[in-house]
């Protein structure tokens, strides 16, 4: 299945794939990502000597399955296609690691119900930008270019600067024009 004809970027990591129709509507999309690949070894390996009583299998046992996932479908797609809507489902718990991983919203620190309510609330929001952020790197096709990481550190570094009481753009680097133009908007 490593195959160098079946692949795909996907946030700069390479994603192998390979498609087989069950029945005449069913179809097993198989994919293999190293990054994921090798950190899930390194897990399996620390959790076997911290708690070797809980695994029987080895780890010569489970190399088939780490880094792979299969998907099925009845739908006929490419297998990009089906890779990123996978990735791209909205439950709670990808989204809240999202935020987590990259807004850092991990620890509450309230001391009182109002607080931990307006800190639960500007997560929810949050939440719904991440989410929007995704969705328009998806519909442009950038996923595999870009992540929400990237876009959120290259649009917040643009500012504007008031000279001579006038506000004035300031130069942007090549990434930041090529993002801007990418997904199609203009900094006023």
């Amino acid at each position: 299945m490593t195959s160098t004809t079946h692949n795909f970027l996907f946030d700069e990591r390479v994603i192998y794939h390979d498609s087989y129709r069950v029945n005449k509507n069913r179809n097993v999309y198989l994919f293999i990502d190293e990054a994921m690949m090798i950190k899930e070894k390194r897990d399996y390996i620390h959790r076997m000597k911290k708690h070797p009583q809980n695994y029987s299998k080895g780890f010569t046992d489970q190399l088939p399955y780490f880094g792979s996932f299969a998907v099925i479908t009845n739908q006929i797609e490419a297998p990009e296609k089906v890779f990123l809507n996978y990735k791209s489902r909205c439950g709670v718990e990808v989204l809240f690691d999202g935020v987590k991983n990259i807004l850092g919203n991990d620890y509450t620190y309230m001391q009182n119900d109002e607080a931990l309510e307006g800190w639960m609330f500007i997560n929810h929001l949050a939440l719904q930008v991440h989410h929007k952020i995704f969705a328009l790197l998806k519909q442009k096709g950038l996923l595999s270019k870009y992540s929400i990481r990237d876009f959120i550190n290259f649009l917040s570094d643009i500012r504007k600067v008031r000279v001579n009481n006038q506000w004035l753009l300031e130069p942007m680097i090549d990434k930041q024009k090529k993002l801007v133009e990418s997904i199609g908007i203009t900094i006023p």
